[in-house]
């Protein structure tokens, strides 16, 4: 009996459906944070590589569908995660269809790091410097950012006055070295002297 009566009540009695049409928006939002800005991320990679293949010089973005990336077995830190999931990264990439990188570039980047060269002319970099994926990720980019930025900016040659400056530096900290020395030596053999 109690079935057939609630479904009775069930159906005459009309139900109001209250749908929450107020959104919740924290105070922390991207529009609220920086209310000028256009938050369009479909055509930012496109921008950033055309003004890369423009440009003479580097800008630090890589496109990462042109490289190529595989995973392997960590020898680095993780404990037994090491054993069972793929945390090192190889990173390889053809300098000659690398766009991103400035033509003047690519034959000082054969020039001084021929040992990251592979017969193909493939660049690798690896890195299993952490226990994760992406962070080992990020690192072999950023390797390769530091690597191009280094071309891009030649050491500077050393004058003799310049090394003179820097022998004079240097017998300076050595003699101060052998004070501090000598001093915490006599400190010592004074310490020894009143214990007897």
């Amino acid at each position: 009996m109690l079935p057939v009566i609630s479904r009775l009540l069930r159906s005459s009695v009309p139900r109001v459906h209250h749908h929450c049409r107020c959104g919740f928006k924290s105070i922390y939002s991207l529009d609220k944070l920086y209310p000028n800005s256009k938050f369009d991320y479909t055509g930012a990679d496109n921008q950033y590589r055309e003004a890369a293949e423009k440009s003479e010089t580097f800008h630090g973005y890589i496109p990462v569908e042109e490289l190529q990336v595989s995973y392997s077995r960590s020898s680095g830190p993780g404990g037994q995660n090491v054993n069972k999931v793929n945390t090192k990264v190889d990173v390889r990439f053809d300098i000659e269809k690398a766009k991103w990188i400035p033509n003047h570039l690519k034959p000082l980047l054969r020039e001084k790091h021929n040992t990251r060269i592979t017969k193909e002319g493939e660049f690798f970099i690896q890195s299993d410097k952490t226990r994760s994926r992406d962070y080992n990720m990020a690192d072999c980019l950023d390797k390769i950012r530091y690597i191009i930025r280094q071309l891009e900016h030649p050491e500077v040659e050393v004058t003799p006055e310049d090394e003179a400056i820097i022998a004079y530096r240097q017998r300076k900290a050595a003699a101060e070295r052998l004070r501090e020395k000598r001093d915490n030596s006599l400190k010592k053999e004074a310490r020894r002297m009143d214990n007897f």
